[in-house]
């Protein structure tokens, strides 16, 4: 696969992002949540034969193309509130680290006095600012990724004939609906990216709450 088209590290980003606590241990509630609940009710919706007799695929793909037009706008803001965080960040860096004593005869005089930064709770607060922002832009990004891969799932669907071959494999038959796995695939897309966007919700409201 091309680079430049390579999202697995969006992906791994936003995972850390959502099933990790602030410790680096994983939260087993958030990754039943966010995880193993779209894939049991993807595999449930499948066992059940859902078929899209009442337009689901066309419903979920509108959400999906919905949801993809407005996280770009809010992946544009985002950015630019990022940036505007990292350079204040920078600013306070350069303002509030002392010169360091350039009069030291010796490596080890110039480690003694070496000036210890002067951290205040502005810059904690903007550090925060910042890992949050950086959550954030993973999130979106994930989001309007799974809507791009909700649209191809539903598309790849109405291409489909209703009828299908059996796979086999030496004696073994398998029978699989392909357009009812295509719908149960989109269905799990639908739901990461309702999670998914539940999630950027709470983080922009406490983004916006925190900058008050």
């Amino acid at each position: 696969m091309s680079k430049k088209i390579r999202v697995g590290f969006i992906i791994k980003k936003h995972l850390v992002a959502a099933i990790y606590d602030a410790d680096g241990k994983i939260d087993w509630a958030d990754f039943f949540i966010f995880v193993l609940t779209p894939f049991l009710l993807a595999g449930l919706f499948y066992y059940l034969g859902i078929s899209d007799k009442s337009g689901l695929i066309n419903l979920l793909m509108s959400v999906s193309s919905i949801f993809a037009g407005l996280l770009l706008n809010l992946l544009v803001l985002v950015y630019d509130q990022n940036k505007r965080v990292q350079e204040k960040i920078s600013a306070y860096d350069s303002q509030n680290t002392p010169e360091p004593n350039l009069s030291a005869s010796s490596l080890e005089d110039l480690m003694k006095g070496k000036p210890a930064f002067r951290v205040s709770a502005l810059y904690v607060h903007l550090s925060k600012h910042a890992q949050l922002l950086s959550e954030l832009l993973s999130s979106i990004s994930y989001a309007i990724l799974i809507s791009l891969f909700s649209i191809v799932t539903g598309i790849v669907s109405y291409l489909l004939k209703e009828q299908y071959s059996p796979l086999v494999w030496g004696e073994t038959k398998i029978d699989i609906d392909y357009k009812v796995l295509l719908i149960s695939i989109s269905i799990f897309f639908s739901l990461n990216l309702i999670l998914t966007v539940l999630m950027i919700v709470k983080r922009v409201y406490r983004l916006i709450s925190s900058a008050g």
